[in-house]
């Protein structure tokens, strides 16, 4: 069985189509404007500042140690 091959007015109209809805699509995305944000009133981010509760993290060194381990000890490639 033998393909025809188009390369006529199909083709051609294809990519410009797709030419055209690709600019489209860049024109659009970069006519959007950006937006700054309202400014806050600094006396109320004082007072939630030191509402905020204290974070604290235990335990990452060990999980550091266990993971190259467990890569030093593997035949091949591991992600741990």
């Amino acid at each position: 069985m033998a393909r025809k091959i188009t390369s006529g007015p199909s083709r051609s109209w294809r990519l410009m189509a797709l030419t055209t809805a690709s600019t489209l699509a860049l024109s659009a995305v970069a006519a959007q404007s950006a937006f700054a944000q309202a400014a806050a009133d600094p006396k109320a981010t004082v007072e939630t500042a030191d509402q905020e509760d204290e974070i604290i993290v235990t335990g990452f060194r060990q999980s550091l140690e266990s993971a190259q381990n467990i890569k030093r000890a593997a035949d091949t490639f591991v992600d741990v």
